[in-house]
């Protein structure tokens, strides 16, 4: 039965504390007085009593501060699951690949120039957000998407916007190129106020659409807001927060029985497309892209920022970068001890006029858990190893002669 909140239950421990060592005091005194009054020296006993009950009290106000930090972490670990809870992920989302058929009537479109344009973009909603000036992005902002962001003036800037997750809902492609996209975000970022600061990891769901006939940007314009030709550009129509917290959703055991639900799908012309890749680059074989995949897999697990950095790409890495910040600021440590890889296979493979692309299958096993910085099991198992099935989606630039293969995402398909 709860007793009230955690201020009402400070307030009765304080005065209790309070009402406790001033009736000590009280005694102490009473007692100096009676051996005054009865001209009696005053026992040595009694004298240490004043700096005894100092030192009690100290303790005892240490120990109190010291459970409720624990307990307010404790409330904090119980509340982080609503960002979860508050959208269900889809039991079967959509495949980014879905995109591709804007190729049909935009031959230059390119599912990694549309990602790279949307982190930007996102993080542009987010930064002028906080200048109550939204109306700069223009037509890549609806009014209900306005509406949904503008604040109340206390924000004076947001910094440090990171997209940790990015994941297809839905996807609608028409005949004539018009296409509504619409994606969930789990991201972080630092809201500025005067004075002060707050740390945010929030997850949005965000709808994009596009007009038939338009065409899509160059690489070197994905991180900009020229619009291509004077087209029509992706906008995004409607953002929905589904939880924000100060406290970022750290995965657990039964992160690993959702995912189990995640559709397990191969690309029929996955092996032709590789083929087609080959054909350019004789070079390039399956050995060769295995041995990439367990040099890249080795620094993921390395746990080090600098060394991943190389195989990442700038959304990948954006990824490492929320989830490195995500345990620091819930002060938990994620070991893979004994990480390794069992098994791989080709899932996919796409071309298009800027990048290739080789989706694998990529089997692994090792200790899998989630610790709070006292030692506490907080997920998994440290003794039980855990097998993961993951899809990973390496790319390369066909256009910059840069021919090594780096990983632009990873999404799981399966944990046991």
């Amino acid at each position: 039965m709860r007793t009230g909140g955690p201020l009402s239950q400070f307030i009765r421990s304080s005065a209790l504390s309070i009402v406790l060592m001033f009736v000590a005091m009280i005694l102490f005194f009473a007692m100096v007085g009676l051996s005054v009054e009865l001209k009696a020296d005053i026992p040595d006993w009694l004298l240490p009593i004043p700096l005894v009950l100092s030192v009690v009290f100290r303790f005892w106000a240490e120990v109190r501060k010291k459970r409720e930090r624990i307990q307010a972490k404790e409330r904090t670990w119980a509340a982080r699951d609503e960002m979860t809870r508050a959208a269900p992920t889809p039991m079967l989302p959509a495949s980014p690949s879905q995109l591709a058929r804007l190729q049909r009537t935009d031959p230059a479109f390119s599912i990694i120039v549309f990602e790279d344009f949307f982190d930007f973009l996102y993080a542009e909603m987010h930064r002028t957000r906080a200048a109550s000036n939204l109306d700069v992005l223009g037509s890549y902002l609806s009014d209900a998407a306005r509406a949904a962001l503008r604040s109340d003036g206390r924000i004076a800037e947001i910094t440090d916007i990171v997209i940790g997750t990015l994941a297809y809902v839905d996807i609608l492609v028409n005949a004539d190129g018009a296409a509504t996209v619409t994606v969930t975000v789990e991201s972080s970022y630092v809201e500025h106020y005067h004075p002060g600061e707050q740390h945010f990891f929030v997850k949005e769901m965000i709808t994009l659409t596009r007009a038939a006939g338009a065409r899509s940007r160059t690489p070197d314009k994905a991180r900009t807001l020229n619009r291509p030709s004077g087209t029509e550009d992706w906008a995004i129509t409607t953002v929905v927060l589904l939880g924000r917290n100060t406290l970022g959703p750290i995965p657990t055991s039964a992160d690993a029985v959702q995912r189990m639900n995640a559709p397990t799908m191969v690309d029929p012309n996955a092996h032709a497309v590789f083929v087609q890749i080959q054909a350019r680059d004789p070079t390039f074989t399956w050995g060769y892209l295995e041995q990439r995949i367990v040099l890249i897999f080795q620094a993921l697990h390395s746990h080090d920022l600098a060394r991943m950095r190389p195989f990442l790409s700038h959304n990948s890495f954006q990824s490492q970068l929320y989830w490195a910040d995500l345990y620091r600021t819930a002060e938990c440590i994620h070991p893979t001890d004994g990480a390794h890889i069992t098994f791989m296979e080709l899932a996919s493979a796409t071309i298009d006029a800027y990048y290739d692309s080789v989706t694998v299958r990529v089997y692994s096993s090792g200790l899998d858990y989630t610790t709070a910085g006292d030692g506490r099991l907080l997920s998994g198992s440290q003794q039980q190893p855990r097998g993961d099935t993951n899809d990973w989606t390496l790319i390369r630039d066909t256009q910059s002669g840069n021919d090594d293969w780096i990983l632009s995402r990873i999404e799981q398909i399966q944990g046991v």
